[in-house]
């Protein structure tokens, strides 16, 4: 390098006068003698945030610290000039591709490693795209590639080095990242937020419009937060979310693209750490579907202090967290959406045509945004000699004809939702799920497979809502929760899919095909069991609907063509213990000591079903007596009939009938024969027992509340089934309650008989059913085949066949002129009408069959 060289005056660096000359050289050397030189364009990211919140001399720092980093980690003969702005270009004489990138990463990490003192120690980060001669294109237009590629280090996501296309964008058409305008207030709320002139504000709520461009705010946040030495953790809650323990903070801190499974102690101490050594900024989007371990340590970090909370909330929802500061973002005006497009693409836009799109968009850059992307690739938006425009005429009826395109698709409704929920989180299970649901996706049949107790009823429950709320769900048409409970044998299967889909007139495979059609839905067939002798009849469900999907739970692999089974496994040993101390803290019993717990945890075994039972007795017995408890049942090792270990979740579920009082035991045998489900009155009506009792199962894990009505776990109905010291009087009680349910809602008036009044019977079918065909059996005693006032309906459908050899009807949901209708019970999310739709809701109402 001569003297006579310029240097830019703030950073020390050449001049970029001097850059093409330069350039010129290294070329006529390659020609000469074929040695290879690189070129990078170095961009210091987000400057203008630097400016406009610490003010120009903290910019000019960071500035100088980028030109005197960059030179230390330079060779000899390396050349770096000022080019302008936030630029720089490197020059590396004999210099390969391979070479290059080895110099530039070392320049990013030797620029980023250390904060820059300015108004404020700040952090800063640089974008590099770079290009070398021995690449396709050689030494022409260096300059140009490699200014292409730091545009894609910033559609990256900033703070990278690209070195070859690969991360460059696909999209023919797309918007260049510009500063945020008309948002001046919205900012300077936001700085004093950040910087803690506000008075020692913790929380700030951004109210917001869909599609203001809230994405874009919170990434600014992030970069104002991270200039500021905060880190920065992003929540973004979801429905699917809520009941997997922990999801959200993992998701938070997860190093890779799938979260572990995390420790509750584990990630508090991080964000203890997080905010005692750096400050914390949380990030909060869809805040009110975190799940609750997550939404609990947020608020602990933000009472304990050195923590900071931006929680979003869209018009019409509600937040999570109180708020002492609040700032709105709503549409931008004409001038400010007319700035925009004109930054983002590249040159301005026509005033009339700028006006039109944001009147299109109502403001909202989000609903902007598509509708100039959809002109770009049609065609009708153009660009000229001086600025952007289109044909008035053709852009008024390209804009009509997207009128659907302009509204985000959260503001035109979710898709019905319902699957079944659990009080109780799932622990231990993130990274399963995450390895799961890959497979699940690219199969047509998949088996969870599992003995009674190891969670995969639950684990089918989160999958199908994991993969539901994808952003493009592999079942847009649906996916339904088929409750087989009481379906005891393959050929009752179709009408059972039949009653969920709300097809009427559905009796076979064949049918029930033909009223699928193409249509792309996934179906949960829970507690399968009584299928897996005749499992054959879902292989021509599925042969002829190819859109169908099916995940099954039961106890062993169906085995038939095409299936995919996944075996359950059980809990780690951490994620045991975890469970259990959960479940000690939901019933108010003390934190154990981890060797007690470890003690506990080795005695119960780590299946989830037998840990509940087990932390929900701490309520009335310390740890020491309930392991003593469980020492004492002299059964609690003993081997099943055939000579095999009894699974401990059956073991455990036997110590636990041992603990109960011979009436207890008897109330809960008589609702484990309640095949459907039931309302409290009714299953009060049955057992005989006290809501105080009901409470008192509920409690100890031993029931399930869904709503309004109460299950018995399969496996826990199993084992009071078979200790019920007088089955048959049991059965009478159960069929007598229902009768009477069945004579109630015989007598339903006209006013009731509603949306409600149809799911209640839709609700009660496996219980009508299950005591028709018991009443049946009994027919010794007067008058119980068809009790007084039961619904001829009910009774004249049957499959049944009773000790009496005479074939008795099975019942069907149309008590008193009510009949299924409306949305389907469970399970579903529908996005549009199935192809059964037009005429299979109703028909024949009023017509007996």
């Amino acid at each position: 390098m001569t003297p006579e060289y310029q240097r830019d005056d703030l950073t020390g660096a050449l001049a970029r006068a001097h850059l093409a000359g330069a350039l010129e050289r290294l070329a006529a050397e390659h020609a000469a003698t074929g040695a290879h030189h690189a070129l990078a364009v170095l961009d210091l990211d987000h400057l203008k945030a630097l400016n406009d919140v610490y003010g120009h001399a903290t910019g000019d720092a960071a500035l100088r610290a980028v030109a005197e980093r960059t030179l230390r980690v330079l060779r000899g003969g390396d050349l770096l000039f000022r080019y302008g702005g936030d630029e720089f270009v490197v020059l590396l004489p004999n210099t390969n591709r391979a070479e290059a990138e080895t110099v530039l990463r070392r320049v990013n990490e030797q620029v980023t490693g250390d904060p820059v003192a300015g108004a404020a120690w700040v952090t800063i980060g640089i974008s590099i795209g770079a290009a070398a001669s021995d690449e396709t294109g050689g030494p022409d237009g260096l300059f140009e590639r490699a200014d292409e590629r730091v545009r894609s280090a910033k559609r990256a996501g900033r703070n990278r080095v690209v070195i070859d296309d690969s991360q460059r964008a696909t999209a023919r058409f797309e918007l260049a990242e510009a500063r945020i305008l008309g948002r001046d207030a919205q900012l300077a709320t936001l700085d004093a937020f950040l910087t803690g002139t506000d008075g020692g504000q913790r929380v700030l709520r951004v109210a917001a419009q869909r599609g203001a461009g809230v994405t874009r705010f919170l990434a600014e946040a992030g970069v104002r937060a991270r200039h500021a030495g905060l880190v920065v953790r992003v929540l973004a809650g979801d429905p699917a979310d809520t009941s997997v323990h922990l999801r959200a903070l993992a998701s938070a801190y997860a190093s890779g693209s799938r979260p572990g499974d995390a420790l509750e102690d584990d990630i508090r101490d991080r964000l203890r750490n997080d905010a005692e050594a750096h400050g914390l900024l949380l990030v909060a989007t869809g805040a009110r579907w975190l799940d609750p371990a997550s939404a609990g340590l947020v608020a602990e970090s933000l009472r304990r202090g050195g923590t900071k909370l931006v929680e979003v909330v869209f018009d019409g929802e509600a937040s999570a967290f109180g708020a002492d500061g609040r700032l709105e973002l709503g549409p931008l005006s004409e001038a400010d959406v007319a700035n925009w497009l004109g930054a983002a693409l590249g040159a301005r836009i026509a005033d009339r045509t700028a006006s039109e799109l944001a009147r299109a968009g109502g403001g909202l850059p989000g609903r902007i945004a598509p509708l100039v992307l959809d002109l770009l690739s049609a065609g009708v938006l153009r660009r000229g000699d001086t600025d952007w425009h289109a044909d008035p005429a053709r852009l008024r009826e390209r804009l009509a004809g997207l009128r659907e395109a302009q509204t985000p698709k959260e503001a035109r409704g979710r898709a019905q939702l319902e699957l079944p929920r659990w009080e109780v989180p799932l622990v231990g299970r993130a990274r399963w799920l995450a390895a799961t649901a890959p497979l699940v996706r690219d199969q047509p049949l998949v088996t969870l497979v599992g003995h009674g107790g190891s969670g995969k009823t639950r684990l089918a429950a989160q999958l199908a809502l994991d993969l539901a709320a994808e952003r493009e769900p592999d079942a847009p048409d649906g996916t339904y929760w088929v409750d087989l409970r009481a379906v005891d044998s393959a050929a009752r299967l179709p009408a059972a899919i039949a009653e969920t889909l709300d097809l009427l007139r559905v009796d076979d495979v064949e049918a029930l095909a033909e009223r699928l059609g193409g249509a792309r839905m996934r179906l949960v067939l829970d507690n399968a069991d009584a299928l897996a002798d005749e499992a054959g009849v879902l292989s021509p469900l599925l042969r002829r609907s190819p859109g169908l999907r099916l995940l099954v739970t039961a106890r062993r692999p169906l085995r038939i063509v095409g299936e995919r089974a996944i075996e359950v496994p059980e809990l780690a040993d951490t994620a045991a213990q975890e469970l259990f101390r959960q479940g000690m803290r939901r019933v108010g019993a003390d934190d154990p000591t981890d060797d007690q717990l470890a003690e506990l945890a080795a005695a119960v075994g780590r299946d989830p079903l037998a840990i509940e039972l087990a932390a929900a007795w701490t309520r009335l017995l310390s740890p020491a007596e309930l392991l003593d408890a469980l020492e004492q049942r002299p059964g609690f090792l003993a081997n099943t009939p055939d000579g095999k270990p009894q699974p401990l979740t059956e073991r455990f579920i036997d110590a636990t009938r041992g603990l109960m009082s011979s009436a207890e035991r008897q109330a809960l045998g008589t609702l484990a024969l309640v095949p459907g489900g039931f309302l409290a009155e009714d299953g009060r009506a049955a057992s005989g027992a006290s809501s105080f009792f009901l409470l008192a199962l509920l409690e100890r894990s031993l029931v399930r509340r869904e709503g309004e009505r109460y299950t018995v776990h399969a496996v826990i109905a199993e084992r009071f089934r078979a200790g019920l010291e007088d089955e048959a009087t049991a059965r009478d009680a159960v069929a007598r309650a229902y009768s009477e349910v069945a004579r109630r809602l015989n007598r339903l008036p006209s006013a009731e008989r509603t949306a409600r009044g149809f799911k209640r019977v839709d609700s009660e079918r496996a219980n009508l059913e299950w005591s028709f065909a018991w009443l049946a059996s009994r027919a010794d005693s007067a008058g119980r085949v068809a009790p007084r006032g039961a619904p001829a309906r009910l009774l004249r459908r049957a499959r049944l066949l009773p000790a009496g050899g005479r074939a008795v009807p099975a019942p069907r949901a149309d008590v008193g002129g009510l009949r299924r209708r409306g949305a389907p019970r469970l399970g579903a999310r529908v996005r549009r009408p199935l192809p059964h739709a037009a005429g299979g809701v109703g028909e024949g109402h009023g017509q007996d069959p």
